[in-house]
């Protein structure tokens, strides 16, 4: 609008045709602007709505991850949870374990002793059976050497049937916290 307005001068004012192409050119620029305007207004409002649903997608993935998150921890705190749990298993299994052995270890001691015992008994009725002392108190020594031996090596048996158990036991309960901790590794995949 920095045009310089000029009518030609007519008798007794401005000349009609120039003043109503002037009127006409304004209304054509107010509403070339008025277009303009509007364009420019909707691409703002288009923008704006984009935006808009820009951050709404952005607020619901915060609320997802968050969710997510707080889904993961607590299943973090179970798989912790659950891993104490077989650490604290698998220390009983092992200190059953050594329990087992050193009992054990002292059944087969006292065993050991109880044979030299027995042993030294047996030397004894052999060494009276080459004498031909008394048969029957020999065969007596003999028979009761005989008794005790069978019966140590029944007893042996048994502590050594117990430690199979112990063992199978403890190998079941090592495949218990095996499984227990893939299935956790399962459901913190899921």
């Amino acid at each position: 609008m920095g045009d310089e307005l000029e009518f030609r001068t007519a008798v007794g004012g401005y000349r009609k045709d120039d003043v109503l192409e002037y009127v006409e050119s304004m209304n054509d620029k107010l509403f070339q602007m008025t277009r303009d305007h509007e364009n420019d207004t909707k691409e703002y409002q288009d923008r704006i709505s984009e935006l808009e649903d820009q951050l709404r997608q952005a607020e619901e993935k915060q609320t997802a991850l968050g969710e997510e998150n707080h889904r993961l921890q607590e299943a973090l705190a179970h798989a912790e949870e659950m891993e104490k749990i077989a650490q604290q298993d698998y220390q009983n299994a092992e200190e059953y374990k050594n329990m087992l052995k050193e009992k054990l270890a002292r059944e087969i001691l006292r065993l050991r002793e109880n044979n030299k015992v027995l042993q030294e008994k047996l030397e004894e009725a052999e060494k009276k059976l080459e004498e031909r002392i008394d048969y029957k108190g020999v065969a007596g020594a003999v028979s009761e050497v005989q008794y005790k031996i069978t019966e140590y090596v029944n007893i042996l048996n048994k502590t050594q049937q117990q430690l199979e158990t112990a063992y199978q036991d403890m190998n079941t309960l090592k495949e218990q916290i095996g499984q227990k901790i893939e299935e956790e590794k399962e459901k913190e995949e899921n």
